[in-house]
């Protein structure tokens, strides 16, 4: 350590609650833990590049009914190609039967506003402001397509342990 910082333990953020409140392994001393979903987000221009993958796999969705998915960043489609990715995405989710909004707003808004994100829920998502969500007391992440695609299968995903103790600096009189 240096010699102007110090460790000082912290306790548990509501992050750390909730996350404990959604293991499903027992593995108590591992960096990574196994946790239970409440939901998960899609929309458009993330979930198109997992629908191959997930039909040539003769996949299963999870849970339906705490699916999400937003058709917003292709819409209006701006190219012939973006509109055929909104129309992949609107046919898988159709097929899915999971809820659907079309031209109804912005992915993460439209999960702050959903009966799904609520005080103490674990949710992922496939939009870096999935985060948003924290603002209702979830604890809600953002992730990329393979880690999204698991979760959708399986309703769980792999979360990596906050570190228990913290650096911090001597403080600087700039004065």
């Amino acid at each position: 350590k240096a010699p102007d910082q110090r460790s000082v333990l912290v306790g548990k953020h509501l992050s750390d609650k909730i996350i404990d409140a959604h293991v499903r392994d027992d593995h108590q001393d591992s960096r990574y833990r196994r946790v239970g979903v409440d939901a998960v987000l899609g929309h458009d221009a993330t979930i198109a590049l997992l629908v191959d993958e997930f039909r040539k796999r003769r996949l299963e969705l999870w849970d339906p009914s705490r699916t999400i998915f937003v058709n917003d960043h292709f819409s209006p489609a701006a190219s012939i190609e973006r509109a055929n990715i909104s129309r992949l995405f609107i046919d898988f989710a159709r097929e899915l039967g999971v809820d659907l909004f079309i031209d109804k707003g912005i992915c993460h808004q439209i999960l702050v506003e959903h009966r799904l994100c609520k005080p103490g829920a674990l949710i992922v998502g496939a939009d870096s402001h999935t985060i948003m969500g924290g603002g209702l007391g979830a604890c809600c992440t953002g992730m990329g397509t393979t880690d999204i695609l698991y979760a959708l299968v399986t309703g769980t995903t792999w979360l990596r342990r906050r570190s228990e103790e913290r650096r911090v600096g001597k403080s600087v009189d700039l004065g």
